[in-house]
């Protein structure tokens, strides 16, 4: 507001040292619009009549006469009446700029609010998926590799007894429980694999979707 004052003050000092022969009503301006843009357009108002009042005075001390009373009090209303439209036309950008601002405010705050959640729900089904690994993994060893154990243990009994009958019969036996062994270490070979894998807590540790079958249907396949 002082500043507004001074800028006032120093507007109506030069006008009154140049003469009321040479107006110098635009530098009025630069008050007004400080006084609007710093405090709001009810200050401006004031403004525009201390400016009217300032600019009307200097010209009456500088040696300004009329020959009609009228003529002075015209010009006032007509410098008054530019003022107040440039106050309304300040403060409209004003508030318009200051909208603008706060709905990009709001806006990005509910961006801002909705990545977040879409965050948080993508934590919980990465946690849910790593839930579900481990739990088939925890299937797979409990059943699929115990079956296959016994099923080794079982062939190995039989080809014990084939052995004493068909020494050939014996080998192809023996062949059966090296298959049956070596899926069985597949098996535990990929649950420590995925035992070991990293938990799936961000986006670009997530395994790209490949070709694979759920194991559930493997094992109805397999007979298992």
């Amino acid at each position: 507001m002082a500043a507004t004052f001074a800028l006032v003050a120093l507007s109506g000092l030069a006008d009154y040292l140049t003469g009321f022969q040479l107006s110098l009503f635009v530098f009025y301006l630069l008050p007004l619009c400080l006084a609007v843009a710093a405090v709001g357009w009810r200050f401006g108002v004031a403004t525009s009549l201390l400016c009217v009042a300032t600019w009307l005075t200097s010209d009456l001390l500088a040696g300004a006469h009329y020959l009609n009373p009228f003529v002075p009090v015209w010009n006032a209303l007509i410098a008054l009446c530019t003022f107040l439209v440039v106050v309304w036309l300040l403060a409209s950008v004003i508030s318009l700029h200051r909208e603008t601002e706060e709905r990009v405010r709001q806006r990005t705050a509910a961006l801002t609010e909705e990545i977040a959640e879409r965050v948080r729900l993508e934590m919980v089904v990465l946690e849910i998926s790593e839930r579900e690994r481990r739990a088939i993994g925890h299937d797979l060893h409990d059943g699929l590799s115990q079956h296959l154990t016994g099923t080794a243990l079982v062939a190995q009994a039989l080809g014990a007894k084939i052995s004493l009958r068909s020494a050939e019969d014996a080998a192809d036996v023996r062949k059966i429980v090296a298959l049956i062994e070596q899926g069985g270490g597949s098996v535990a070979a990929g649950l420590r694999g995925a035992r070991a894998a990293p938990p799936l807590h961000r986006r670009d540790q997530v395994p790209a979707a490949g070709p694979e079958r759920p194991p559930v249907l493997l094992l109805r396949r397999a007979g298992l």
